[in-house]
């Protein structure tokens, strides 16, 4: 958490109704926010009751009711409060009272500045640890992040030839079937079954592919934001298919009570926003899966406040933790045990939601449920997007040819194979074996790029072509399984629409040659 600036706010708990007065009088005349309890029970349910948490307590250790040390133990056994300084006050000089497990003691009768000074001293002390921690988080926060991109980029790679080959494998699975339709047997099975059965196979592994990228996708969206495409987006529609989605698999075996009709568009990323809602119902499906069994009952509401589209989603499961409340949206937090979550879900969520100007927030409790509410700027504008002119003849009379540029060889050959169903491609596995082709033939529709290779990658080739051939520089395109530095992740800044993101999909690649 992001160390606290501003006016210092205090707690005073003391029994004595004139030592608080006067000690409340000087503090406020300095400016600082106050607040008072007469013993250590009231002083608990202040705090517990109050979001804005005081900078430091000034704690009287006679008091009726609860005293101090009582109090103290309660503050130090509740994790939202057991990080705020004390200043123990007392007329007891007993070694037990100095003893206090507190960053200041003073005796009374207490002198008005040194009370000023000791309260200036523990709370600097206490912000300056803070700074500390703060610094140590980031640091933590920014090497977690370099470790996610490096994966990331490391799954994205043998990812990438997977799914391109599996693609192909359905194809020709699918041709193989129109063309040996009802004339042979296999394992005592009809060439038609054997390969409807084979068909399926290769397209469950292509859905266990998929999520293996949307689980990448989180990875990177933690390490950075990734960059959407904004368009016009339906919610109902997208509510739509994530609440189908959640009802596939049969674990979720959970009522769905849906209330709110009519229009609402926004103006966002479809498959994120997909991704946010799925990932919310799942967290509710989960929550009442195990707690309530047939019982469980997830309520999704769609509603309109002024300029914002509102979705809650809330479940009558057994409720968050308060402890817990305040990290829920911490990367690599979870509530969920050991193997049932990443800890990347609700993390990435509010980043979608934040990056589309909404905002995220979370209501619970122990025994209650929870309640998640997503508030999203509606379109202003509400004409629909412009509707791509398809041409009658097509566009390209001959095929045309791709330039391919990738190191790892088993990728290389399966793109290959993907990409030329669309195109003449010619392969090359280094930027040096690129540039030897490019010297004897540069007519290249588009050259395709890794940007990471061993020794010289996409960068390189690019700035090699500026300088040798700057008119084809413009065709350039490079595709990415996410950036591993801070050079590479500006590169791919600067480049914007023309870096592909791996695992590639044909469709993608041409739209991208077609706009060059």
């Amino acid at each position: 958490m992001e160390p606290k600036d501003g006016p210092v706010k205090l707690l005073i708990v003391e029994d004595d109704v004139e030592i608080a007065e006067a000690m409340i009088e000087l503090l406020r005349f300095q400016g600082h926010v106050v607040e008072h309890a007469r013993d250590g029970r009231e002083a608990l349910n202040l705090l517990r009751s109050d979001p804005e948490l005081p900078d430091a307590i000034v704690l009287d250790l006679r008091m009726p009711n609860m005293d101090g040390w009582s109090f103290r133990a309660e503050q130090r056994r509740d994790p939202m409060l057991s990080g705020i300084p004390v200043l123990a006050i007392s007329a007891d000089g007993s070694p037990q009272a100095e003893a206090i497990d507190a960053a200041g003691f003073l005796r009374k009768p207490i002198e008005m500045p040194t009370l000023s000074a000791e309260l200036r001293r523990i709370i600097g002390e206490a912000r300056a640890r803070q700074e500390r921690d703060y610094e140590a988080h980031r640091e933590r926060l920014a090497a977690l992040g370099r470790l996610a991109a490096g994966m990331a980029h490391e799954i994205n790679n043998p990812l990438a030839w997977i799914t391109a080959n599996l693609r192909m494998l359905q194809e020709r699975i699918a041709e193989l079937g129109a063309a040996a339709r009802g004339t042979l047997k296999v394992s005592g099975q009809s060439a038609d079954e054997y390969l409807a059965e084979t068909a399926a196979l290769v397209t469950e592994s292509l859905e266990g592919a998929g999520r293996i990228r949307e689980i990448v996708q989180q990875v990177r969206s933690f390490s950075r934001p990734q960059p959407s495409e904004r368009r016009p987006v339906s919610l109902p529609a997208v509510l739509d298919t994530a609440v189908k989605l959640l009802e596939l698999p049969s674990k979720h075996r959970v009522r769905i009570e849906r209330s709110g009709t009519g229009p609402a568009e926004v103006s966002g990323d479809e498959t994120q926003l997909g991704q946010l809602f799925l990932n919310l119902l799942m967290n509710a499906a989960d929550a009442v899966a195990e707690s309530r069994g047939a019982n469980g009952v997830i309520s999704l509401r769609l509603s309109r406040e002024q300029q914002r589209a509102v979705v809650e989603v809330e479940d009558n499961g057994p409720g968050i933790p308060e402890a817990a409340r305040s990290l829920i949206f911490e990367p690599f937090f979870t509530t969920k045990r050991a193997g049932h979550g990443t800890g990347l879900g609700l993390f990435v969520c509010h980043n979608i939601v934040e990056a589309m100007g909404g905002e995220l927030t979370v209501d619970s409790e122990l025994g209650r449920g929870t309640r998640v509410r997503v508030a999203l700027p509606l379109r202003q504008d509400a004409r629909p997007p412009a509707r791509e002119e398809t041409p009658s003849t097509p566009v390209q009379a001959v095929r045309r040819r791709l330039l391919l540029v990738e190191d790892e060889s088993i990728l290389l050959r399966a793109l290959q194979r993907l990409l030329s169903k669309s195109f003449d491609v010619v392969a090359a596995q280094s930027v040096d074996q690129a540039v030897s082709v490019l010297e004897a033939d540069r007519n290249f529709h588009a050259v395709l790029c890794d940007i990471h290779m061993p020794g010289r990658g996409g960068p390189d080739l690019l700035a090699e072509v500026q300088k040798r051939w700057p008119a084809l520089a413009p065709r350039l395109l490079f595709m990415s399984g996410g950036a591993v530095s801070e050079a590479s992740q500006r590169f791919i800044d600067e480049m914007a629409d023309r870096v592909l993101p791996k695992p590639l999909e044909l469709e993608r690649v041409e739209k991208a040659v077609d706009s060059l």
